[in-house]
């Protein structure tokens, strides 16, 4: 095992033949003539061009290839990447305005339960209680109170927020 596979770096599956040969003059001079040759190669003008065609013949053939992949999908009557995009706008744009709702449904009731919080100004007189009567028999017992209509409630029903799909966030369409 060599000093850089034990340092965890990249592993060279030629390193045992090449590493064996003796790096003699010759060999430096041949790997120097092979670079520059490649070199000159790469930066041939035909060869870019050739490249340059390859690549454009390469982008038409993926449209072709979108194209009936989604005249396909369609036909079959099953939904695309393009409706699958609309339907996530959709929902984003949803989830954006219920959040404008509850948080202005929020805002109302903190402004509602204000008022009740504050102490009151002056006790208002109050009418000397009425004497109970007691219970006729067990199963008449009082209904339990209702709440002020103006007490806030009494926890909050919150739901958990959806994060944007990173579709809509990234701005284009993946691969598929």
């Amino acid at each position: 095992m060599s000093a850089t596979e034990r340092n965890g770096g990249p592993t060279n599956p030629f390193a045992a033949f090449f590493g064996a040969m003796p790096k003699s003059p010759q060999m430096k001079q041949w790997e120097t003539w092979l670079g520059q040759q490649i070199d000159r190669f790469v930066r041939n003008e035909s060869f870019l061009g050739q490249m340059g065609k390859a690549m454009e013949s390469s982008m038409v053939f993926k449209a072709h290839y979108d194209r009936v992949l989604e005249q396909s999908l369609r036909s079959m009557r099953l939904p695309t990447l393009a409706d699958l995009d609309e339907v996530h706008k959709r929902l984003d744009e949803l989830d954006r305005r219920l959040d404008g709702v509850v948080d202005r449904l929020d805002a109302i009731a903190r402004a509602q339960s204000k008022p009740a919080a504050a102490p009151k100004k002056a006790a208002a007189p109050t009418k000397p209680a009425a004497p109970k009567k007691p219970a006729a028999s067990a199963e008449a017992a009082p209904a339990p109170e209702a709440p002020p209509a103006d007490a806030a409630p009494a926890a909050k029903t919150g739901r958990a927020r959806r994060k944007p799909s990173t579709r809509a966030a990234a701005g284009g369409k993946k691969e598929g």
